[in-house]
């Protein structure tokens, strides 16, 4: 049953909004679907939150097994299954590593069976990916904040190019009826160069001109920055993908030599 609920949270992670092109096996050589910059920006930052979210789940839950399985580990179990931790991740980069993985991985099993007939294959394999999850997790969270940071600054422009605007007009009514003309406070935009104080329509001019300029490089950076997130999404979906396989073949593997012991 364990089992079970575990492949069926692979399997929800592994749903793919982006389109992908279909699952690929441990060693297949799967070609990048082209990106594509129609998707609404709000929609697909939601979905690469959720499948974030998700991850850092799976990532928990791999944790958690991680810290039950190496309680009953000697030092030797514990040495021989950080290398299959870490030939578990250069797997899914490499896959001539897989051949190795599957002796170092069944050397384990072997040596704890001896010890314990009834251990949780389950588990083993699920502390197996942690790091894999964890390496996923750091990716996403990369291209997610520059996504976060793209936007924050975009609306902090807009902010001030409204509040710019509304004070120029107001800068316009005072010289039309000869009164004083209000100094203007600048905010501070990454970006955007300009002095603290704006007293004259001249600069407060050059001051809007400079930001609308800023806003419309930011189309272009955040066309870009979607790129980006959406190439993160298709390769994470293509990692989990290999995870899963390289997942079913520990368990597999794992249990035909405890068949054969037993």
């Amino acid at each position: 049953m364990s089992r079970l609920i575990w492949v069926i949270g692979l399997a929800v992670l592994m749903v793919n909004p982006m389109g992908y092109a279909g699952p690929r096996t441990v060693g297949s050589g799967a070609r990048q679907l082209p990106p594509t910059t129609s998707q609404d920006g709000a929609k697909q930052e939601r979905s690469a939150q959720k499948k974030l979210n998700d991850l850092k789940q799976q990532q928990q839950n791999s944790k958690e097994q991680t810290i039950r399985v190496e309680r009953s580990f000697n030092p030797r179990q514990r040495e021989q299954f950080e290398e299959v931790r870490k030939l578990a991740t250069r797997s899914t980069h490499k896959p001539q590593a897989i051949n190795q993985l599957k002796s170092k991985w069944l050397e384990l099993i072997r040596d704890i069976v001896l010890k314990d007939p009834h251990v949780d294959i389950d588990a083993l394999v699920q502390a197996a990916m942690f790091e894999l999850y964890q390496q996923e997790v750091q990716s996403l969270e990369k291209a997610l904040l520059q996504v976060h940071r793209l936007n924050d600054i975009k609306r902090q422009t807009r902010k001030e190019l409204n509040r710019a605007r509304q004070h120029r007009q107001e800068m316009s009514v005072r010289q039309r009826d000869g009164g004083t003309i209000p100094v203007y406070r600048t905010e501070k935009i990454p970006g955007v160069k300009s002095k603290s104080l704006i007293a004259s329509s001249e600069n407060m001019g050059a001051y809007i001109k400079e930001m609308e300029n800023k806003l419309n490089t930011m189309g272009g950076d955040a066309q870009l920055t979607a790129i980006d997130l959406q190439n993160a999404l298709q390769r994470q979906q293509e990692i989990l993908q290999t995870m899963s396989n390289i997942s079913k073949m520990l368990h597999d593997s794992a249990v035909s030599l405890i068949r054969k012991i037993g």
